[in-house]
C-alpha cells in the first residue's frame, strides 16, 4: 500500500537516486579458495575523481574489518550480475566474476554508532546522495533503496513512526543504539542502506528491523541523522579532512 500511495516519489527515486545504492559483498579466503556472500547495502555520499565514498552499517563490514582472511567487494547499482555472468560464454568460475568487481576499502568505522565509511573506485557514473541538514519528523514520508534477500535496487516507501529516538540492540549484543523507526519495508541485506527524505537526502542509515511471528515486516530501525553527522565528523577529524 505504501508503494501505491507514494508511486510518484518512488519514480523520482528510481530516476534520480537509484545509482547511489551499492551492494556490499564479503570475500572470504580459505585454503581451498574464496567464497563470496552478500553482506548488506550502502549509499554513496561523496566522490573524488573515480573514487566513491559510501556509508554503511559497521556490522555489514565487521568480518572484513577484523579478519585478515576477508575483504570487501562492491557492486554498483548496474554492475553485471553473477547470474548474467554464469549464463555468458565468459563464465569460468566465481573468482573470475569477482575479479571484475570493485574492491572496497574500509576508511573508518565505529561500533558505537554501528556505522562505517568505505571507498571504492569505479568508472561507472553513480549518484552522490547528499546528507540532509534537516532532522526528520514524525509522520514524514521516507524511502529506502537496498538489496534485500539478494535482490538489487529495491525501493520501498513508508513514514517515520517514532516521535523521538529510542534505544535498540541486536539480539546477543550489549550495545544499545539510539535509533529512529520507519514503516518502509526492509529485510536481510538492507542493513547499511539509506533512508531518504522527499528531497532525496540521507536522513538515516538502516541497521535492521523487526518482524512478527510470521516473519512479516513490522518496522525498520535506523541510525539517525545527528549520529551520522557526529560519526562523519569523527572520521574527518581523524583523517585531517
Amino acid at each position: 500500500m505504501n508503494e501505491i500511495n507514494h508511486k510518484s516519489l518512488i519514480d523520482k527515486v528510481q530516476e534520480q537516486a537509484l545509482s547511489g545504492n551499492i551492494m556490499i559483498m564479503t570475500e572470504s579466503r580459505k585454503s581451498d579458495g574464496a567464497s563470496y556472500s552478500p553482506s548488506g547495502s550502502g549509499v554513496i555520499f561523496d566522490r573524488i575523481g573515480d573514487k566513491y565514498f559510501a556509508l554503511t552499517a559497521h556490522h555489514v563490514i565487521a568480518e572484513a574489518a577484523t579478519s585478515g582472511d576477508a575483504s570487501l567487494r562492491v557492486l554498483t547499482y548496474d554492475a553485471y550480475t553473477i547470474n548474467d555472468f554464469m549464463k555468458s560464454s565468459q563464465y569460468t568460475g566465481l573468482s573470475k566474476y569477482y575479479e571484475q568487481v570493485s574492491t572496497g576499502t574500509i576508511e573508518y568505522y565505529n561500533e558505537q554508532y554501528d556505522l562505517a565509511v568505505i571507498s571504492f573506485e569505479s568508472a561507472d557514473i553513480c549518484s552522490v546522495i547528499p546528507i540532509s541538514d534537516t532532522e526528520p519528523r514524525y509522520g514524514d514520508v521516507v524511502t529506502t533503496i537496498s538489496n534485500p534477500e539478494g535482490e538489487r535496487n529495491v525501493i520501498s516507501a513508508g513514514k517515520i513512526i517514532s516521535r523521538k529516538q529510542k534505544l535498540f540492540k541486536f539480539k546477543g549484543e550489549h550495545i544499545h543504539y539510539p535509533v529512529i523507526k520507519h514503516s518502509a519495508v526492509i529485510s536481510e541485506g538492507s542493513s547499511g542502506s539509506a533512508v531518504l527524505n522527499e528531497d532525496l537526502e540521507i536522513i538515516a542509515i538502516n541497521l535492521g528491523g523487526n518482524v512478527n511471528l510470521l516473519r512479516q515486516h513490522i518496522k525498520g530501525v535506523a541510525m539517525p541523522l545527528d549520529r551520522i553527522k557526529a560519526f562523519l565528523n569523527e572520521w574527518k577529524y581523524s583523517e585531517g579532512i
